[in-house]
């Protein structure tokens, strides 16, 4: 039993892929050390080749039992597995392991395509197509070139009977079931030929006849029962109108209905749409004047057998039926087609070949590139730094100052992805890309894991750059928003606060500026009606004082004022009473209080992150985590850093003397008065600590004067100081 190696890269234990032995034995890892299981082939921004090369039932899907297939394929192909971690830009002879069976057809057309470079992938398919153009190929298909001369008729008969078999480069073609159905056809046209029935009238031709009788057989059958109609309701004969517009006559009537018509009139009174149909048939039963109900039926019995014969027509009798007579005898002769055999024998013989160029291309593929598919497939090792370059990863993002290097592409509608993608505890911003001079549009995910949220909002524009270099413009159409960073998570609470009041104040301000825009506007208006009237402007009625509500206000007022004060109080004593370290530690204190709990819960989201939802929502069978960590979201996504850069005097503004030294006096004047506060306020802490100091010891002293001395029954008068 082999033994794997493990590592763990951002939360997640992964299975090892170091050397050759790992890839040749994956059979052996159980399944639940997979990191994936199943995923798409034909995504934009895929490995196409490789994908295709595995997915070998074409469903678009690539799973784990293709890809061992794929290692089982390569075993008696591939000299060595440790080859696959040697980088090279094809594959060369000494890749192949010639001492197989498979691989010595494989070695032997290598050399005669590249002898000593390494062949890659578009050599080979370049080599291919020109294996393809030839007309022995392989594929049991051969062109009308490939027949003989004298034989050229009868293959393009065979094509357009059968329509021809696909050839491997895309043309039409004969192979030999082509040959069997032609046979066949022939064999059914013959048959059908011998079976015409024997001719009992020879005015017209039997298909003429035919396709009269068929096209008048619905409007003769109509004429009839509508002039049973007027017989027996000679009202109805209002409802038939004769047609005035040439393009009504097709829906018309056959001939004009009435009473006394017992008959369909041959010359005159006939649907001019109908004339020449309505002649060929009375020349069938060569009469003149009109076609009675029995001399209708009688043509009808003339021409149904050859109508039920021609009906039976088998498929291609009208190719057969166009063949020169030279042609029709090399059709019967079955000569022929040992020839064409011969011909088809010539390009089945060519199979093995084609089979060997299938081979070396898929082996091409695999050794360039399937190591890379299981660095993505059985782990994620290509993910993280320094390759950072995974299969599901389409480009790169620039806007709000960053660039998002973990662009997802999205064939879903956004809100729909986002609704199992966010729980990756991810910032999302689903974007719209677009080429306009190509008209191509497509949408992609980006996730970004670095800086803070406030600038990514929808319809915010960037540019998005594919692998191949080529510039998208880009803007935001969805977004699953998320904490970012821990600097975000300490500055929200208060950003918060200073949010709730701003809009309080703001709310105050609005609400005095819409009473006094009021007051104003009533007076305005008061004032130019009295004036326009001639009159004296009324008195402003002044509102009755409701004492009890005005007291409770005023006492609601006094009270919330006198809490304000005290807290003011309390904060500015234990601010000028207390050193300044402790000031500094109350306020850290403070801040920490408000900024620690929206950190802690950032930090448990952060830990959370994981891009196995995401990849789970555009159809990847994530088996594990994918963690997202702090130093990858700053790896992915990078922020501006201006460490280092230059910088250059900006040109110079227009300067304002005026306002510069009244800010200058402004800040002054709050410095000074700051620090007049701080320092009368320590001054009168001073005083106040000498007085206390000054009170304890006379208090001392006269308590050792009133030992010695007798106790007096008169009250003594206090110091000035003490009575203050």
């Amino acid at each position: 039993m082999y033994r794997h190696s493990f590592y763990r890269m951002a939360r997640t234990v992964q299975v090892a892929l170091t050397r050759g032995s790992d890839i040749e034995h994956l059979a052996e890892l159980d399944k639940k050390y997979w990191l994936v299981l199943s995923c798409p082939s034909r995504v934009p921004g895929y490995d196409q080749a490789v994908a295709q090369a595995l997915d070998t039932d074409a469903d678009g899907r690539v799973r784990v039992p293709e890809v061992l297939a794929a290692v089982e394929w390569l075993k008696p192909r591939l000299r060595d597995f440790d080859r696959l971690f040697v980088p090279a830009a094809g594959l060369a002879v000494e890749d192949v392991k010639d001492e197989s069976d498979e691989g010595k057809a494989l070695a032997q057309l290598l050399k005669q395509l590249s002898p000593e470079t390494p062949l890659a992938a578009s050599a080979i398919d370049d080599a291919i197509k020109t294996f393809q153009s030839a007309p022995a190929n392989g594929d049991g298909v051969i062109p009308v070139s490939a027949v003989p001369g004298e034989l050229a008729g009868v293959a393009e008969a065979i094509l357009a009977v059968t329509g021809g078999s696909d050839a491997c480069d895309g043309t039409k073609g004969i192979s030999a079931d082509s040959v069997t159905a032609f046979k066949a056809a022939r064999d059914a046209y013959q048959a059908w030929v011998a079976a015409e029935p024997a001719r009992t009238f020879t005015s017209v031709s039997p298909e003429a006849a035919v396709a009269a009788v068929q096209k008048l057989s619905p409007k003769v059958d109509a004429f009839f029962l509508a002039c049973d109609l007027v017989r027996y309701n000679p009202a109805a004969l209002d409802s038939l109108v004769a047609p005035v517009a040439p393009e009504q006559l097709a829906d018309a009537p056959l001939a004009l209905p009435s009473a006394s018509a017992r008959a369909v009139p041959v010359g005159d009174g006939v649907n001019p749409a109908y004339l020449v149909d309505v002649a060929t048939v009375a020349k069938l039963l060569d009469v003149e004047d009109a076609l009675t109900p029995e001399l209708w039926a009688k043509a009808k019995a003339l021409v149904a057998p050859y109508a039920d014969w021609a009906a039976a027509k088998p498929a291609g009798a009208d190719v057969f039926a166009g063949l020169a007579p030279e042609v029709m005898g090399l059709v019967a002769d079955e000569a022929t087609y040992t020839k064409i055999s011969e011909a088809i024998t010539a390009d089945e013989a060519q199979k093995p070949l084609a089979a060997a160029f299938a081979d070396l291309r898929k082996l091409v593929v695999l050794r360039t590139g399937f190591l890379r598919f299981l660095r993505n497939f059985v782990n994620t090792s290509e993910l993280y730094p320094p390759v950072a370059n995974p299969l599901f990863l389409v480009g790169s993002l620039y806007m709000d100052g960053r660039s998002c290097a973990l662009c997802f592409p999205i064939e879903k509608a956004p809100a729909a992805h986002a609704a199992s993608a966010k729980d990756s505890k991810c910032c999302l911003a689903y974007c719209t890309i677009k080429r306009p001079a190509e008209g191509l549009t497509r949408t992609i995910l980006a996730v970004f894991t670095a800086g803070l949220a406030n600038g990514i909002s929808v319809g915010r524009n960037g540019v998005f750059f594919d692998k191949e270099g080529k510039d998208w413009e880009a803007t935001i159409c969805h977004v699953e928003l998320q904490p970012i960073s821990l600097l975000e998570a300490f500055f929200t609470p208060w950003r918060k606060i200073a949010t709730a009041f701003t809009g309080v104040f703001q709310k105050f301000i609005a609400s005095k500026n819409e009473a006094a825009t009021a007051a104003m506007t009533s007076k305005a208006t008061n004032t130019a009606t009295a004036v326009t009237s001639g009159s004296p402007a009324p008195a402003q009625a002044t509102p009755a004082a409701v004492p009890g509500a005005s007291m409770a206000s005023v006492a609601t007022l006094g009270i919330a004022l006198s809490f304000v004060a005290s807290a003011v109080a309390a904060i500015a004593a234990a601010v000028t009473s207390a050193p300044l370290w402790k000031t500094a530690l109350v306020v850290l204190a403070v801040v920490l209080f408000v900024s620690v709990p929206s950190m802690l819960l950032t930090w448990f989201k952060l830990r959370a992150r994981d891009l196995a939802p995401i990849l789970n929502a555009s159809d990847w069978a994530i088996n594990r985590t994918l963690g997202l960590t702090t130093q990858l979201g700053s790896f992915f996504t990078q922020r501006a850093c201006y460490l280092g850069r230059a910088f250059v005097r900006p040109p110079m503004r227009e300067r304002h003397p005026v306002r510069t030294a009244i800010l200058i006096a402004l800040a002054v004047i709050i410095l000074g008065a700051i620090a007049g506060w701080y320092w009368c306020a320590k001054c009168k802490q001073a005083e106040e600590a000498a007085a206390a100091e000054a009170a304890q010891t006379e208090a001392v002293v006269e308590g050792s004067t009133t030992e010695e001395a007798p106790v007096s029954e008169a009250p003594t008068a206090l110091p000035a100081e003490a009575a203050q």
